[in-house]
């Protein structure tokens, strides 16, 4: 049997070029590799957070206590002022949600446990109202939902507010439309 001698020589130098091919791949390879772990000391250099920080541990300054203290009295305490005036901080509730008879608020300004949060439903001259407390909720008061059964309000379109009112804050929110079925 005769071989094609033509395709024998080009197979083989396909093979001699991926074999060069690869060669020259792991050379580059390998020369990167070197040149990175050679860098050493010129590697730029990583600094921790305690490399920047610099403490002042001196005694503060007449200065710096001054400054202190006025900045002290630009920043009224809610609790501050409405014990030393005898009158409660101004607030405004927000109604988040307003369905599946239920009414749920917040009061933000305010961190206290232990607020009266009462939703007033009015419609056509009639009011009623339903009662729940307010609690402590990460940075603002939040009112446990005020829950009231099926048919405590008549079908029609009723306006609701919450109001809030504690030692030292009060106030109502703006007025939601719900339409009961």
């Amino acid at each position: 049997m005769v071989k094609n001698k033509n395709f024998t020589t080009k197979r083989m130098k396909r093979l001699f070029l991926r074999k060069w091919f690869v060669l020259v791949v792991l050379a580059f390879l390998i020369s990167g590799g070197i040149y990175l772990f050679s860098r050493g000391d010129n590697a730029p250099e990583i600094k921790t957070p305690s490399d920047t920080l610099n403490v002042n541990t001196q005694p503060a300054t007449e200065q710096e206590k001054t400054e202190t203290e006025q900045h002290k009295k630009e920043l009224p305490s809610a609790s501050d002022t409405s014990i030393s005036t005898g009158q409660k901080k101004t607030v405004k509730p927000i109604m988040t949600d307003t369905s599946n008879n239920s009414v749920k608020a917040y009061v933000s300004g305010v961190f206290e446990d232990g607020g009266t949060c009462t939703a007033v439903f009015t419609k056509d001259g009639k009011t009623l109202t339903k009662i729940s407390t307010g609690f402590e909720n990460v940075s603002y008061t939040q009112c446990a939902p005020i829950n009231y059964e099926s048919g405590f309000l008549s079908a029609g379109k009723w306006t609701v507010t919450v109001k809030y009112s504690s030692t030292v804050a009060e106030g109502v929110s703006e007025p939601q439309t719900i339409d009961i079925k």
